[in-house]
């Protein structure tokens, strides 16, 4: 394997959008008016009736939950939710082996939006947009002891693990620095330019909002050194009031309350020759580098081939790559000038894997 060929999670839409297309967003049955995404990719959700709803990624069914909400939250810090008197209630017995939980449990106060964090954080507003974060949080009683009021009015809030994101009555945009769970209320706000109605962040810390005008963004140049990252990227999208950032995809409702969902990532990248970068995301969809320059040796953006493969190598010669059947693509015409190449040859055989230097694969035949 060569040494910077890697498999890992990129975000390949929010940063950089695909040169040429715009993303190809998968609406899912149902209507929902609010959607979050647990780091493990649990969808929860409530509709225009307040009923609640939870799913297990793009490919689960929708599952009925007891109870009435207006909006729920998923985190790391549990599930909690919000009904229309803003009475605030916490779902108990949630596990990697019940994800749906046992029952619900109120908690004391009223807020009309809140959400679930890394482990320890919750945050809500209330009607007034006073912003709150719950303390006492532990394992013991992971629903916590109290609220914690803070000096900022904000409508709407969320919280990941370099801090808490929200925007205020005008859209403005603001960053809560210092939180943690031994310190929820973290130690000052810092503005962001901008203008967006919402912001969510997901667990990994991608950063996503939208506008009044219902367009999407996404906040690129984040990392532990600079939280708050540098700009704020426009994603083509059908028009969104709502966005959630899961662990493998993007999560979304529109005016009508429809339900999208983008799976944006790559789950297996290969880095080839001089210029040659090829990666697959989660529906074997198959993408290749552009703009790799001396001077931008990370490119400018992703470009989308034809075909569909679950694993990609590249070597001097082409790119070799194997589909969800083991079966085996050579691409024609690759090279630094043109990522895409030109065309697929299908080559005999069945590998369930493949890598290019000399040409070495594991298999159950060739």
């Amino acid at each position: 394997m060569k040494l910077l060929s890697v498999i890992c999670l990129i975000f390949i839409m929010a940063m950089d959008g695909i040169e040429g297309n715009n993303p190809v967003w998968s609406v899912i049955p149902g209507r929902l008016m609010q959607v979050d995404v647990s780091p493990a990719d649990v969808v929860w959700g409530v509709n225009s009736a307040h009923f609640i709803f939870l799913r297990v990624g793009s490919q689960g069914q929708w599952k009925h939950i007891r109870g009435l909400l207006k909006h729920v939250s998923v985190g790391e810090a549990g599930v909690w939710g919000v009904n229309k008197q803003d009475d605030i209630w916490y779902r108990e017995g949630v596990s990697s082996s019940n994800v749906a939980g046992t029952k619900w449990k109120k908690v004391g106060g009223l807020l009309k939006q809140i959400d679930s964090g890394p482990p320890g954080i919750v945050y809500g507003v209330n009607r007034g947009d006073n912003v709150y974060c719950r303390t006492g949080i532990t394992t013991a009683r992971p629903q916590g002891k109290s609220w914690k009021i803070l000096d900022k009015k904000l409508k709407y809030i969320s919280c990941g693990v370099l801090g808490c994101w929200g925007a205020n009555a005008n859209d403005n945009i603001f960053f809560r620095v210092g939180v943690t769970s031994d310190k929820c209320e973290g130690t000052k706000w810092k503005h962001i330019s901008g203008k967006l109605k919402q912001v969510e962040v997901s667990s990994g810390g991608v950063v996503l909002g939208v506008n009044s005008a219902n367009q999407l963004f996404g906040r690129d140049g984040i990392t532990a050194a600079n939280p708050t990252g540098t700009r704020w990227v426009f994603i083509p999208n059908p028009g969104f009031k709502h966005v959630s950032a899961g662990k493998s995809a993007i999560w979304a409702i529109n005016a009508a309350d429809y339900i999208f969902y983008y799976d944006g990532y790559l789950k297996q990248i290969d880095s080839g020759p001089p210029g040659i970068v090829y990666g697959v995301n989660g529906g074997d969809n198959i993408y290749c580098r552009t703009g790799i320059t001396t001077f931008r040796p990370q490119g400018r953006s992703w470009k989308i081939l034809d075909g569909k493969l679950k694993y990609i190598s590249c070597g001097v010669l082409g790119c070799w790559g194997v589909n969800a059947n083991d079966d085996i693509y050579f691409r024609v015409g690759v090279t630094p000038g043109k990522c895409e190449g030109t065309k697929w040859v299908h080559i005999r055989g069945k590998l369930k894997q493949i890598e290019v230097s000399l040409i070495y694969s594991c298999n159950s035949f060739i």
